[in-house]
């Protein structure tokens, strides 16, 4: 019932803001409606992306609602059901939306200073042959449960160290930049022919 007169969305990666100026001289006038938060709770329904919404009259006051401001709530230990109500207080826009930027954004501590000598070194050659060991194996006790006469068990039970040798380079090369990733499965395909 209240018209919008501009929108627009911001926000950082910790969440996404709508912002609506209404056509009201100020936030206090439609705060007192006793059906707003109803409303912008259908919105929060509408656009799950969005953390609050910034409602803003002509004087630039503003009120932020998240969607938990919305919904009925239980209030503890009474255990007795509190209506929809605002938990913040009216503000003017320029001190209240920052605020609420700074609460979405995380703390970081700074960064600390990479020395190349203190880098840790892998050796993708031993943990590619453990790896891949790994999973033959456990192909081949897949096969071994498997019935009689089933013609994957006899595929899985053949499974060895050539194979194991194979899919190893295979590794190793997409490792070191030589193979392209877009190349294995035709690789694999290459392995499995007879």
């Amino acid at each position: 019932g209240v018209a919008i007169v501009d929108r627009f969305i911001f926000g950082t990666f910790g969440g996404r803001v709508r912002v609506w100026i209404l056509d009201v001289a100020e936030v206090q006038a439609f705060e007192e409606r006793a059906d707003a938060l109803g409303d912008l709770g259908r919105l929060f329904r509408m656009f799950p992306d969005i953390s609050a919404v910034a409602v803003v009259g002509r004087d630039l006051s503003c009120v932020i609602v998240e969607p938990e401001d919305t919904a009925p709530q239980i209030q503890v230990p009474s255990g007795s059901l509190v209506p929809r109500r605002y938990k913040r207080a009216i503000e003017p826009a320029v001190q209240a939306l920052p605020a609420f930027l700074e609460g979405l954004i995380p703390y970081w501590d700074p960064m600390p200073a990479f020395h190349p000598d203190s880098a840790v070194r892998i050796e993708i050659k031993e943990i590619a042959r453990d790896v891949v060991g790994v999973a033959i194996e456990t192909r081949r006790r897949i096969g071994e449960r498997a019935r009689k006469g089933n013609p994957k068990k006899d595929a899985l039970m053949t499974l060895g160290e050539k194979e194991t040798k194979a899919i190893d380079g295979l590794v190793k090369g997409i490792f070191e930049g030589s193979i392209d990733p877009a190349e294995v499965e035709s690789r694999i395909e290459r392995l499995a022919e007879p």
